[in-house]
């Protein structure tokens, strides 16, 4: 019983870590800040490491504290205070302090932050007409964020930026005026990240699962709602490029998985072997095959 609880506690102990600890390379050690295996003692203790890419590792760590990440907010290296903005963990009162840094990208990236209101990311919105927006990074990552204010976005459906445009297309709380409204004149990137959208019209999937234009129905196999008589009909399409965008739907069929599992094309293939709901008798008779 005792060796067993041991060998338990070793497959993420301390010392399992001892060496990729102080690995050469930066991004090794952050993500051992970011593992989200380590207990809140650990993470603390991490928080105070010598180690910069530790302890940003620990400030994106989605098992940190709201009071753990309020102390890293406080941290010398910019890209620490960056993910502690970024970390849905972290509270409204510490968003709002940053937006006060003065590290450009802590300032902004708090638009990242999954949980940010409409309220502080109509702050940060203002930030950057003030600043007539030096960094284009706000408009963007406030653009395609489901708390955005109505208000910006449908000032963001004007800009002039077909980019910006783009990524206002990515929203999924559109509603259906603003959604006509960026149909309007839009570029094949803008249509095509309305079609994965999931607020498209099940009538809008309909028209473009048949569409002459690849990218059209790629970005129609992408989409979450699309229903499954249409990815049935898609599966069966002579273009690699959407079945290999259908393995990545996230609400694709077991059943048309196992059905793509034997297509031709390789990348089709790898699709389905990356794909969490390939069950393990196809992923068996897949790794067989090749």
């Amino acid at each position: 019983m005792g060796s067993k609880r041991r060998g338990t506690e070793s497959k993420y102990s301390y010392g399992h870590f001892r060496k990729i600890i102080a690995d050469e390379h930066k991004y090794v050690r952050e993500v051992v800040g970011s593992n989200t295996a380590w207990d809140i003692k650990r993470l603390e203790i991490f928080s105070k490491s010598e180690d910069q890419e530790i302890r940003k590792g620990v400030a994106s760590n989605k098992k940190a504290t709201s009071s753990l990440l309020a102390l890293l907010s406080d941290d010398a290296y910019d890209w620490v205070r960056v993910a502690v903005g970024c970390n849905p963990n972290t509270s409204e009162k510490v968003l709002k302090k940053l937006l006060k840094d003065e590290y450009e990208y802590a300032r902004t990236y708090v638009a990242s932050n999954e949980d940010a209101s409409g309220t502080l990311l109509q702050e940060i919105y203002d930030l950057g007409l003030r600043s007539n927006f030096s960094q284009d990074d706000a408009r963007i990552l406030i653009a395609r964020h489901p708390n955005a204010p109505i208000q910006i976005i449908d000032q963001l459906i004007e800009n002039k930026d077909s980019f910006i445009r783009s990524q206002v297309a990515r929203n999924p709380s559109l509603n259906r005026h603003q959604f006509n409204l960026l149909i309007e004149n839009a570029t094949e990137q803008v249509f095509c990240y309305l079609l994965r959208n999931s607020t498209c019209p099940i009538e809008t999937l309909i028209e473009y699962a048949e569409s002459k234009n690849i990218a059209y129905r790629a970005s129609v196999a992408l989409n979450s709602r699309l229903p499954e008589n249409l990815m049935k009909a898609l599966s069966k399409s002579k273009s690699s490029i959407v079945k290999r965008r259908l393995t990545e739907n996230e609400n694709i069929s077991s059943e048309i998985l196992e059905q793509l599992s034997s297509d031709k094309n390789e990348e089709v293939r790898n699709g389905v072997l990356r794909n969490v709901k390939t069950s393990k008798e196809v992923l068996s008779n897949m790794l067989r095959l090749e």
